[in-house]
């Protein structure tokens, strides 16, 4: 049920009102895989006769549900008259990113369209970051994330790998950890259990819609629009706490910050619609190249280039990660308030750097 709540959530709070995709340049969507069965196997005939599928494969209602996820997608970002795309799937198991990515992609491409059917190909990038990539014309991109809850002993066995995918992980249960942090950002679980008005994730459009109007002084406060208000502060605090943490276990570099501070402005001021989900150091780079529209890195989406690209960063210590993302926004064009803000956030965060002027640093 985890996979339902998260496209409830994504859906109606991010996508609620779909651009006309002549102007989509990048979209991220972060969910979990369709319902599956556990991830280890049963000593029990009656438990092994309810999970018929091997462990941790789709079920029949995981493959519906893909499918119906599939379809959605077709809606939202797929027209049928062979516009521009690009779908990436990413799963750290392979045998269930090919189920998922196959079921999605079929219903997202169907049979009947007006173009080519896709071609798949599987590759690893490294042990255990498996992709299905689905090439057609140009750069328009639908990027999907699936991150997996992982019980602590199916960890233990792969935290060799794990700490490969993400060197800042320590042990299995900050991977634990981690995951469950952004299962509780998506589905805003603290908020909406103390609600009386709110009791689904769906309801984000109504909470969203009732703090706009209160805020233009179109109807006069109530309890109901109170506790939407509690509720969307809840949701900043909690995107706060997870960026945080993102910075201090996973990222450690700024080019996480500049995907945490630009996020609302990017949607609001470039017609971006995304949601950013940080992984390795290399994906930070092209998350943040992506989302200012950096042309350049949609020609070079090859791994040696995006290593190029964190070496450079990391190379040049805290100071040089600074200039180099101002830089990237001078060179993109980027709106001066959203480069007030990238100054003011990286002011705050490296105050730890003594006599050291962040803006004046830039400036030069």
């Amino acid at each position: 049920m985890f996979w339902l709540l998260f496209l409830d959530f994504l859906t109606t709070r991010i996508l609620a009102e779909p651009l006309p995709i002549e102007q989509l340049r990048y979209v991220a969507v972060l969910f979990r895989h369709g319902e599956r069965g556990p991830l280890f196997d049963f000593s029990s005939n009656k438990a092994r006769s309810h999970f018929k599928n091997k462990t941790g494969q789709l079920t029949e209602k995981g493959k519906q549900q893909a499918t119906q996820f599939g379809e959605y997608l077709n809606k939202r970002y797929y027209d049928g008259k062979g516009k521009a795309l690009i779908t990436k799937i990413h799963s750290t198991n392979k045998s269930r990113c090919l189920e998922s990515g196959e079921l999605i992609l079929k219903t997202i491409f169907p049979e009947n369209s007006t173009i080519l059917k896709p071609k798949i190909e599987l590759f690893a990038q490294n042990d255990i970051d498996w992709v299905i990539c689905i090439y057609e014309f140009e750069f328009k991109m639908i990027k999907m994330f699936y991150v997996l809850q992982l019980p602590v002993n199916e960890c233990q066995k792969q935290v060799t790998a794990l700490k490969k995918w993400c060197p800042g992980l320590k042990n299995a249960s900050d991977y634990v950890k981690y995951d469950d942090l952004a299962a509780e950002l998506l589905m805003c679980t603290r908020e909406f259990k103390s609600s009386k008005f709110f009791t689904k994730s769906s309801d984000i459009v109504q909470i969203e819609a009732l703090v706009a109007e209160v805020n233009a002084g179109l109807i006069a406060p109530t309890a109901e629009t109170f506790e939407a208000e509690k509720i969307m502060q809840g949701m900043h605090e909690l995107s706060e706490g997870y960026g945080a943490y993102v910075e201090d276990v996973v990222a450690k570099t700024s080019s996480g910050q500049l995907i945490s501070i630009l996020y609302n402005e990017v949607i609001a001021e470039r017609n971006e619609t995304l949601v950013h989900f940080v992984s390795t150091q290399d994906w930070i780079i092209a998350s943040s190249m992506q989302i200012l529209g950096v042309s350049d890195f949609l020609q070079h989406r090859n791994p040696p280039y995006l290593s190029s690209l964190t070496v450079e960063a990391w190379g040049k210590g805290e100071r040089g990660k600074i200039k180099i993302f101002y830089q990237m926004l001078n060179a993109t064009g980027t709106i001066q308030r959203v480069k007030e803000l990238a100054l003011d956030e990286f002011t705050r965060r490296f105050s730890y750097l003594k006599d050291f002027d962040v803006k004046e640093y830039c400036k030069e």
